[in-house]
């Protein structure tokens, strides 16, 4: 069974909604904060996979757009720094819509990454908004992340 299965197996439990839904496969596992879900689709907060054998940040940072096209948007680096946090990843200015972006944070030690969708008001200010996708395409957001993380171990995933 894959990580994104383990999810959806997850997500079709009675106490899915609201609250935190956590999966596992194998030694990676994925944890979602859920308003909503049905058997078609989901309205989330953030994604979260963590995989314990970490990696090059700057290997994952590099793979990392790739492996996430499922979000719809591109990604690019705006950090990439290991040593001070790790590395974040957003959609560019010029591709954003209605001031949406998405932002992929990864953890320094190369270990977890994380998924957050936020809009930037017209007062300027960021704030983290809830999105909605259908199971099939965060199923494919699961895999990437977790695809992502392996990358950053060289041969393996990428």
């Amino acid at each position: 069974m894959s990580l994104s299965s383990a999810l959806d197996t997850a997500l079709a439990a009675p106490a899915a909604t609201p609250g935190r839904v956590e999966a596992r496969e194998g030694g990676t596992s994925v944890e979602v904060d859920v308003r909503d879900v049905d058997r078609l689709g989901a309205t989330l907060d953030r994604v979260v996979v963590r995989d314990p054998g970490g990696g090059s940040v700057a290997r994952q940072a590099e793979a990392a757009p790739d492996r996430l096209k499922a979000l719809g948007e591109a990604l690019a680096p705006v950090e990439v720094e290991p040593r001070l946090g790790g590395a974040v990843l957003r959609t560019p200015p010029e591709s954003m819509e209605d001031g949406r972006f998405w932002e992929v944070t990864i953890a320094g030690d190369g270990r977890e990454a994380r998924v957050d969708r936020y809009r930037v008001g017209q007062d300027g200010v960021r704030r983290a908004e809830p999105f909605t996708v259908t199971r099939e395409a965060l199923g494919r957001v699961v895999d990437g992340l977790s695809g992502t993380l392996e990358a950053g171990r060289g041969g393996e995933g990428g």
